[in-house]
């Protein structure tokens, strides 16, 4: 049986996907939505999902704001 990477997953704020960061990343990027998060860490396998690595990225991509 093949040893699992420390982490957790965490749910994103975007589309609700849940994905696997491993332990004491940074950053995250939903793979099914493509947007990038910033993570807190708790312990070693507890974390969530703080903030929008791009705050502008995020209001484009979740409330279709245009670049006018």
């Amino acid at each position: 049986m093949a040893e699992e990477k420390p982490g957790a997953k965490v749910r994103c704020k975007g589309c609700a996907a849940r994905f696997f960061v491993e332990q004491d990343q940074k950053q995250g990027t939903c793979p099914k939505c493509g947007q990038g998060w910033r993570i807190r860490w708790f312990d070693s396998s507890s974390a969530m999902i703080t903030a929008p690595v791009s705050w502008r990225d995020y209001q484009i991509k979740a409330r279709r704001i245009t670049n006018e």
